[in-house]
């Protein structure tokens, strides 16, 4: 009988809330956030075993953070703003690169527009009675 006693004791036991580490909860919302693909974030959530109710605590939690300007701010955080940070400046002088490539594109084009058109005068002009 006590045995039976033990199983309706764990029956009745309250369970035992998760809890979850800051640098845990910025790692998901950072994935998260870089999620782009259709069923990545629920991906995501059943992997780690998470409720969209999380996210929403956790986003809420980040925002009402970095709105107070706290300086207690992790060091996950501030390294994934640097890797952002960096990511976003490379990003950023490539698209330059191929801006600068684009326009020097137009200008010959232009460029080629304009002989060809001369060309065409010139044709047109010797070939006239």
């Amino acid at each position: 009988m006590s045995q039976n006693n033990r199983k309706i004791d764990n029956i009745h036991a309250k369970p035992k809330r998760r809890s979850f580490s800051t640098e845990y909860k910025l790692r998901i919302l950072e994935e998260i956030d870089r999620a782009d693909q259709f069923g990545q974030i629920t991906f995501i959530l059943r992997r780690e075993g998470l409720f969209s109710s999380h996210l929403t605590d956790w986003r809420r939690w980040r925002e009402k953070l970095s709105a107070s300007g706290d300086a207690t701010r992790s060091k996950a955080t501030s390294s994934s703003l640097k890797r952002e940070n960096q990511h976003l400046q490379h990003q950023n002088r490539r698209l330059k690169e191929k801006l600068d490539q684009a326009n020097l594109i137009i200008q010959l084009q232009k460029k080629l527009n304009l002989s060809m058109a001369e060309m065409d005068n010139l044709n047109n002009h010797e070939n006239a009675p």
